[in-house]
């Protein structure tokens, strides 16, 4: 069960007025029928009290498809009427080239006022496109979205990230719904029959997912014990962290202005990596 103090938060909008938000709010007028678990719920919040998010206006919501885990994103809106608002915000340009399919390539560079070069990001149509799988063909294939709009969807990934290296402080934490890894949960509902749908996945198969998902997170670990700052927020953004060698948790630190000196996160990070790297020793030398 989370923190009763980060279950409760309040908001301050643009205009100065004070949204109170709780977990009954959220899933009752926010995310009705969703089956949002308390961690999630804890990520929700603290990420719109930290960067101040009104989810009533969309600037913030939760994407949850069954029981996979929930997704957190920001609206594209949210960080141009942000960035409009920084005093040193000095403009962006976005260009999508004339490549088709995985070919196509986005750049985005946004200006700063004190600063005498651009932040510049190049993205790539192959590492963003959202993906859906077609049970009748047996394969994934782009998802609506993505095989419609392609060019507007890259370019929103690729003005978003640069708007987030260029104002880190503005949009910590903050991730647009084009740049989240939708693979294994778009159309999820539509998809799988419902007489098929179970929680319980072949031996096999859930120890390779485990592995994978271990392998990114021990990636991230060590790159955070090793001093990169962007490790930690996605750190903080992932949704699940292994305890005891099972999925049986969430972090539930989410004070972005705080983490990186929070005793409890590093002492987290720092006895999680040992861990999982003992536990990939055991396994190799089984």
């Amino acid at each position: 069960m989370a923190d009763n103090e980060l279950m409760v938060v309040d908001v301050t909008t643009e205009g100065g007025e004070v949204i109170h938000l709780t977990p009954d709010v959220v899933r009752n007028y926010l995310c009705p029928g969703q089956k949002i678990a308390d961690s999630e719920m804890v990520m929700f919040l603290q990420l719109c009290r930290a960067q101040n998010l009104n989810p009533f206006l969309r600037e913030a919501y939760i994407i949850k498809y069954g029981d996979y885990p929930a997704s957190i994103v920001v609206g594209k809106e949210t960080f141009t009427k942000r960035a409009n608002r920084n005093p040193q915000f000095d403009g962006y340009e976005v260009s999508v080239d004339k490549g088709n399919g995985d070919d196509m390539t986005a750049t985005a560079k946004v200006y700063r006022k004190d600063m005498s070069h651009p932040f510049e990001v190049t993205v790539y149509f192959e590492e963003y496109c959202g993906k859906t799988f077609d049970r009748d063909k047996k394969l994934w294939v782009t998802n609506k979205q993505w095989a419609s709009k392609p060019k507007t969807m890259l370019r929103k990934v690729a003005l978003v990230q640069a708007l987030r290296e260029a104002f880190p402080t503005d949009f910590a934490g903050m991730y647009s719904e084009e740049e989240m890894d939708r693979k294994p949960y778009e159309d999820a509902i539509d998809i799988t029959p419902p007489e098929r749908k179970s929680s319980v996945q072949p031996k096999a198969e859930t120890k390779k997912e485990e592995s994978t998902e271990q392998e990114k997170l021990l990636k991230l670990l060590t790159e955070f014990c090793d001093g990169k700052e962007d490790a930690m927020t996605q750190l903080l953004y992932t949704h699940s962290f292994y305890e005891n060698g099972d999925k049986t948790g969430y972090l539930k630190l989410a004070d972005l202005k705080q983490a990186s000196t929070n005793e409890r996160f590093q002492k987290w990070c720092h006895t999680t990596r040992k861990k999982m790297e003992e536990d990939i020793n055991t396994r190799e030398s089984a």
